[in-house]
Order: structure tokens, then sequence, then C-alpha cells
């Protein structure tokens, strides 16, 4: 028999809103098991980065994940009304709906596009330094093993290594 939900937890109270068992909300987030049970025990806080996965990955705003504001309803930011209004298992389910499958969404964009600025600066400053091989060794390392330190399956992880293999090709 599973565990009750700790809903004095704001994670507790999402997973409670949203229907969903520990193990699929761990895996909507992105979070091991073992953190979100930490979290909804109270034993630890949230990081800023999981906060964004969290919110980004259920719509919920990130503000009151981390338990700012006095209401102790989840909030997201609709669009159509402009304002922040209560989150529901509805608003949930029409924003998971209103992403295509292949899209990353706005916020990690966002977040990609900031991550890039900074591979990009050290590689400037790799340069610099006289060490851009060392450092382009390094991001191509990295990128080789990051679908196995993710926990990827063997058929998506060759899948993004012959992606990434085609893109960075150089034409002949």
């Amino acid at each position: 028999m599973p565990r009750p939900i700790n809903t004095s937890t704001r994670i507790g109270q999402l997973r409670t809103i949203l229907g969903l068992k520990a193990r699929e909300f761990s895996t909507l987030a992105g979070i091991s098991f073992g953190t979100l049970r930490l979290v909804e025990a109270g034993y630890n806080t949230l990081s800023t980065a999981t906060t964004e996965r969290i919110a980004f990955a259920t719509g919920v705003d990130p503000q009151w994940l981390l338990g700012n504001g006095e209401d102790l309803q989840p909030t997201w930011f609709d669009p159509k009304a402009g304002r922040t209004a209560p989150f529901t298992r509805d608003d949930f389910t029409a924003n998971r709906e209103a992403l295509p499958a292949e899209s990353i969404g706005p916020v990690l964009e966002t977040v990609i596009r900031a991550s890039s600025l900074k591979v990009l600066a050290s590689l400037r400053d790799a340069a610099r330094h006289n060490t851009l091989g060392a450092a382009l060794y390094l991001v191509d390392r990295l990128l080789q093993e990051m679908p196995d330190k993710l926990g990827w399956s063997a058929e998506d992880a060759e899948k993004m290594r012959r992606a990434h293999a085609s893109e960075t090709e150089s034409p002949r």
C-alpha cells in the first residue's frame, strides 16, 4: 500500500493536485525518487535548478513552489488573463497538451541559451589561454557521456550520438 502524500510541503501539495504517484512525479520533474521523498518529508529543500525543472514540467509558478507568498494554493501565470491564477489539475493537463512533442518551451529555451552563452564564454577564455583544444575535447566528451549519465536508454543515447555526429561533421 502506498504511503500517503505529505501535504504539509508544497511539493506534496502539488503532487496531490496533479494526482501523480511519487515515481510518476519524479520522472516528470527529472528528479530522483529519493530526492522527491526527502523534499516531501521536509528533510531537504529544492534547489533553484530543481524548482525550475518542476515548474517547467508542471506549469506551476516557481515562486509558489519555493514558498514565496502566503497562498497555500499553487499558482501559475495565466497568459490569457495576464495574471497569476490558482493552479489545478486541468491547467496541468491543458499545458501538457498545448506543447508539441518536440517543443522544449520558452523557459527551457531561455535556460539553454544561458547555458550556451556560458559554454561559449568558457571556450573563448580557453582560446585566450591557448587551451582551446583541451576545452573542445572536454565539451565533446561531456556530450558523449551525457546520455549515460542521465540514464537514457541505449537506443536514445545512440540516436543522440548520431545526431550530434551528423551536426558536427565538417563539409567536404
